[in-house]
C-alpha cells in the first residue's frame, strides 16, 4: 500500500499501476483453466496491515516525503514504464506479472540501498559474471555485496543520531531486543539485514541462492532480461554503448560495458581491480549471458547489439 502511495505520485507510476492492474483483470489462459479443479483451495492467510503497523510507528506518510521519494527513484520508475511497454507484448499473463514482480523488487532494492549508502559513495552493484569463485573480481563483489549489508543494517541507527524522526527511537524503545517474554533496552535491526538479504537473493541480484554467507552480485537470467526489458524500449535495437550506461544510471549495475568503469568503480571505493578481469571476463560474461537470452547479437567484432525481442536482432 505504501509503495502504491510513492507511485501514484507521479505520472509514470500511476502508468504502472494502470498496466499491473489491467493484467490481473485478464482472465486465466487455457492452461491454468484446464488444471484449477486440481490445484485445490489453499486457505487465506490473515490480512496484515502493514500501514497501519507503520503510521503506529512513525506516523503518517506525508504527502512531502512521499514527493520526495518519488522524485528520488524517478529514473527506476520510468523504467518500469519501459518495462510494461514491453511485456504488453508478451503473449502470457503470468509470464508478465513474474517479469513485473521481479521490476518491482528491484526497484525496492534500488530504494533501499539509496537511503542506505552513505552519501559519499553511490548504491554500485558491482557484478561478477566471471564464474571464477577464487578470481579478484568475486572477491570485490563479495565486498560490495556486504558492505551494502551492513550499510543498511545501520540504517535506523543512522537516521535516529541525524534527527529524522519527530523521536528518538533508542529511547522510545522501538525496536527493542526480545528475550523471550522481556525485552531488553538494547535495539534490534536484524530485520533489516533480513530484508536486504530477501530482496538481493528473491530478486535475482545475489548468488549463490542457498544458506551460504559467501554472496556476490551475479544477475539471475530472468532478471537480468527484466532489467533490459526496461532499459530498451520496444523495438529499438541499441548498442552495449548505450545499453550498459543505461543500466548503471539506472539499476546501479556495473560490469565493465562503459569504458569509465574503472575509475567509476575506484571512485566508490573498489580498488584493486585488473583491466583485463573487468573489461574482458566480466563483460563478456555479461554479453554471454544476454545472448542466452536471445536478447544480444555480435554481428561482427567489437559490434554488441541489444533488442528486447530476438526477432529484430540482426
Amino acid at each position: 500500500m505504501l509503495f502504491r502511495s510513492i507511485l501514484e505520485t507521479s505520472r509514470e507510476g500511476k502508468e504502472v499501476i494502470k498496466f499491473a492492474q489491467d493484467t490481473i483483470a485478464e482472465p486465466d489462459d487455457t492452461l491454468t483453466l484446464f488444471a484449477r479443479p486440481v490445484l485445490g483451495d489453499k486457505a487465506a492467510e490473515d490480512p496484515v496491515d502493514l500501514p497501519g503497523a507503520y503510521r503506529e510507528k512513525f506516523g503518517d506518510l506525508t504527502s512531502e516525503r512521499l514527493q520526495k521519494t518519488s522524485q528520488l527513484m524517478r529514473a527506476e520508475t520510468k523504467a518500469l514504464v519501459v518495462l510494461c511497454q514491453n511485456l504488453k507484448e508478451r503473449e502470457s499473463k503470468y509470464s508478465r506479472l513474474r517479469h513485473l514482480i521481479l521490476g518491482l523488487g528491484a526497484w525496492l532494492f534500488r530504494y533501499l540501498l539509496k537511503v542506505a549508502t552513505p552519501s559519499e559513495h553511490r548504491p554500485t552493484l558491482f557484478m561478477d559474471f566471471s564464474d571464477r569463485a577464487d578470481s579478484r573480481l568475486r572477491a570485490q563483489s563479495r565486498w560490495c555485496y556486504n558492505r551494502h549489508y551492513n550499510n543498511v543494517l545501520e540504517l535506523y541507527e543512522r537516521w535516529n543520531e541525524d534527527g529524522r524522526y519527530d523521536f528518538d527511537i533508542e529511547e522510545k524503545r522501538v525496536f527493542a531486543k526480545k528475550n523471550g517474554k522481556k525485552a531488553s533496552a538494547e535495539s534490534d535491526y536484524a530485520f533489516l539485514a533480513e530484508h536486504y538479504l530477501e530482496l538481493a537473493v528473491r530478486m535475482g541480484f545475489a548468488q549463490p541462492r542457498s544458506g551460504s554467507t559467501y554472496k556476490h552480485f551475479e544477475l539471475q537470467p530472468d532478471t537480468l532480461r527484466t532489467l533490459l526489458l526496461s532499459v530498451i524500449p520496444p523495438g529499438a535495437v541499441e548498442e552495449i554503448s548505450s545499453v550498459a550506461p543505461d543500466l548503471r544510471e539506472t539499476w546501479g549495475v556495473v560490469f565493465g560495458g562503459c569504458p569509465d568503469d574503472r575509475g567509476y568503480l575506484r571512485y566508490d571505493g573498489y580498488s584493486g581491480i585488473d583491466e583485463e578481469d573487468l573489461f574482458v571476463i566480466d563483460r563478456a560474461g555479461f554479453i554471454r549471458l544476454a545472448k542466452k537470452l536471445n536478447m544480444a547479437s555480435e554481428p561482427s567484432d567489437g559490434l554488441v547489439l541489444f533488442a528486447s525481442t530476438p526477432e529484430i536482432l540482426p
